[in-house]
């Protein structure tokens, strides 16, 4: 793997991309039933995954770029007052990380201390209490004057739900709703999405990507807890996301979003999105083959290759040598791991396929 100024802007060009895509399925209702469920699970991993790894692989083919990726290499290699443009970008981009993580720190340092308030003094009952039928899974749910709407917060594996009485079918699909969340690891992933955000503080689209998460684990949720049922509960399912929404509008707290599921949010577009992909039937049916195909193909497609920067008359800019140069005056150091790398100039760089430098009689030594 290899981390370089193109293999950046590419991760950045084809997230960038896929997240409109995203953004588009998950608003525009002609499309509600043209992809399904597991084509948004697919699209939001590889996202996730690009995002994650902004490389070069190992079978990444490089294609020369004479104008755009060179214009680009030359406006970071400026230097101001002695330093490179690069280099005072890579301080500010730290900088904001850093600022990013601090806040980060600082808000889950928060939702810690008002989870333990609110369980000090919530009452507490057993998942299996409440429930009708009896789960496996070790959950306690509490109930407090202080939940503005039923939800999972922060790392804790319980239920919270707001002292508000609700009818034994409303409540049965709340706890299947927010047990589905603990059960999908829904605060995890949100975790790591706020984690890329403070990677990539100053990417626009993050912040696309992190509003469209928090609808895309709802309908995932939504979806798995009617997988299996029929008219009647789906129905019933919905009525209570639409009921519970009126009862107890204008409560939720949006500053846990990030780090807490929830049953409803404020935002009737979310709702209607939601409630029309369930009674739509998506929930049941499965995105094309061909469609899925493309989507777990994409991957491997997006890292195959990169524009790298070309420069016609490459002995005249500094830090390029031409293959003559290298292979007359660089050295081909042979790994102890079977890797190579070229050393010219005091500089170091790394070659996947030295074949071509052997034949030009390159300098070689063992490590």
């Amino acid at each position: 793997m290899k981390f370089s100024l193109s293999s950046l802007f590419i991760t950045l060009a084809i997230s960038c991309f896929l997240i409109y895509l995203l953004n588009v399925v998950l608003t525009k209702k002609k499309l509600y039933s043209f992809f399904c469920i597991d084509f948004l699970c697919l699209l939001v991993l590889i996202v996730v995954l690009r995002l994650c790894l902004p490389v070069e692989l190992f079978f990444t083919k490089s294609i020369r770029s004479m104008y755009f990726m060179t214009g680009l290499r030359n406006f970071f290699f400026l230097e101001v007052d002695g330093y490179p443009l690069y280099t005072i970008f890579f301080c500010i981009w730290g900088a904001g990380c850093a600022v990013s993580l601090i806040r980060y720190i600082k808000k889950l340092w928060v939702i810690e201390n008002l989870y333990k308030k609110i369980v000090k003094n919530a009452e507490c009952f057993a998942l299996n209490d409440l429930f009708e039928k009896p789960v496996n899974d070790e959950v306690d749910v509490f109930v407090s004057s202080k939940i503005s709407s039923p939800m999972v917060l922060g790392f804790h594996k319980n239920i919270l739900l707001p002292d508000v009485e609700f009818s034994k079918e409303e409540l049965d699909n709340i706890l299947q709703h927010e047990l589905q969340h603990i059960r999908n690891h829904d605060i995890l992933i949100k975790q790591i999405i706020n984690v890329l955000s403070i990677i990539y503080w100053w990417f626009p689209p993050m912040k696309r990507l992190s509003k469209n998460m928090q609808l895309f684990l709802e309908i995932r949720v939504d979806s798995k807890v009617v997988e299996f049922s029929d008219k009647e509960k789906l129905f019933s399912y919905a009525y209570t996301l639409v009921h519970v929404q009126k009862r107890l509008a204008g409560r939720s707290a949006h500053e846990l979003e990030n780090n807490g599921t929830f049953l409803i949010n404020d935002q009737i577009s979310v709702l209607e999105y939601r409630i029309n992909y369930l009674l739509k039937g998506n929930v049941r049916k499965k995105t094309k083959a061909l469609v899925r195909a493309f989507l777990i193909a994409l991957p491997i497609l997006s890292y195959s290759v990169i524009l790298e920067p070309y420069y016609v008359h490459s002995q005249d800019v500094d830090g390029c040598w031409t293959e003559k140069q290298v292979a007359e005056e660089a050295v081909l150091i042979h790994h102890k791991d079977d890797t190579y790398s070229v050393l010219i100039n005091g500089e170091n760089a790394t070659i996947q396929n030295p074949d071509r430098l052997i034949d030009q009689g390159i300098t070689v030594k063992e490590e």
